[in-house]
């Protein structure tokens, strides 16, 4: 994917924010419809956002020093780089996206999940997110890199552009649409 950075960096914002406005809508929802599962072995709305606050628990931090940290100036357009593109794509809904098992520490499948706490939590982190991706207007898309630090069984020995990390964490949360 190739794109105008400015614009790729508008777009993922203007999806966060339709996120977040979503999430305030959870929270008018009671606890009972929250926390229900269609099926034992699915999770409850509740529990998705939870999975996703976890994972961003992970990077958001990174993301942060990093771009603070970044001497590279923005460039024009950003093109996803192999691995990164094919995260974000597989992460899509349709048909070739794939399920993934969640590691252990991110299922938060049968947790005593607090209403209040977890979308609290989560609409921090989005507007951590929103912040963020305002400071990463200043810095080159494709030169700033995190670890993919989720994976410590397989060998890795790159980084992932922080583009394609926008762009996985903001698909990540398209369970909302």
């Amino acid at each position: 994917m190739k794109k105008l950075s400015d614009q790729l960096l508008e777009e993922l914002s203007q999806e966060t924010q339709q996120h977040l406005d979503k999430v305030f809508q959870l929270k008018k929802l009671s606890s009972e419809k929250l926390n229900f599962k269609p099926s034992p072995k699915k999770w409850s709305a509740l529990e998705c956002v939870e999975h996703l606050r976890l994972y961003a628990d992970l990077y958001l931090n990174e993301f942060e020093e990093n771009i603070k940290k970044s001497t590279s100036s923005c460039d024009d357009y950003f093109k996803s780089g192999l691995i990164g593109g094919y995260f974000a794509k597989s992460m899509l809904p349709g048909e070739k996206s794939f399920k993934m098992k969640t590691f252990a520490s991110m299922n938060p499948g049968n947790s005593e999940l607090s209403l209040e706490n977890v979308l609290n939590a989560f609409i921090k982190q989005e507007e951590k997110l929103l912040s963020m991706m305002e400071d990463a207007k200043a810095v080159s898309l494709k030169t700033v890199k995190i670890p993919l630090s989720v994976m410590p069984l397989i060998k890795f020995s790159g980084s992932i552009l922080i583009g394609d990390w926008f762009i996985k964490v903001i698909v990540l949360s398209r369970f909302f649409d």
